[in-house]
């Protein structure tokens, strides 16, 4: 089964009750740090800033989320 949307993961080493840096992890196996609405990982997936796959790819075992189809 494919996903069409990951899981965004706070920081662990951030402060209790502060703001802190997110990211996603990949099914390929990368990080990828959640900057912006257009999040890419290296093996070619797109990530939107809630975690929505908004670009497929295979190694990442992904396919396009219904709200970017």
């Amino acid at each position: 089964m494919a996903f069409t949307k990951r899981a965004l993961i706070r920081d662990p080493d951030a402060p209790i009750g502060k703001p802190a840096a997110m990211h996603i992890e990949c099914s390929c196996g990368e990080k990828v740090n959640v900057a912006s609405n257009e999040n890419v990982c290296g093996c070619g997936a797109i990530y939107d800033a809630r975690g929505y796959v908004i670009e497929a790819s295979a190694a990442s075992q992904t396919e396009t989320s219904s709200r970017y189809s």
